[in-house]
């Protein structure tokens, strides 16, 4: 699997990670904030093998620091720090 950094980062309000990978996998893509909590899930279901890109539109969100959390197939893949920048 290949996960590319969140773009554009910081962003206002749509932000964006393209994710290639190869067979069906289970992807499961979240959205937390700087306390820890779920507030967007973008996918959790199986993913066809091909390039698809991710987006998260924050629009009803306050400005900060949110973290994407991305598992394939029940092992974590990515985690990165994205800031909402209103």
């Amino acid at each position: 699997h290949k996960m590319s950094s969140p773009y554009p980062n910081p962003f206002n309000p749509v932000v964006n990670f393209d994710l290639e990978i190869s067979g069906n996998n289970f992807v499961d893509a979240r959205i937390y904030d700087i306390n820890g909590r779920e507030v967007a899930t973008l996918h959790s279901d199986i993913m066809l093998g091909s390039n698809q890109t991710i987006s998260w539109a924050a629009n009803n969100h306050a400005s900060g620091i949110y973290f994407l959390q991305v598992v394939i197939d029940n092992q974590l893949t990515k985690r990165d720090k994205i800031v909402l920048l209103k």
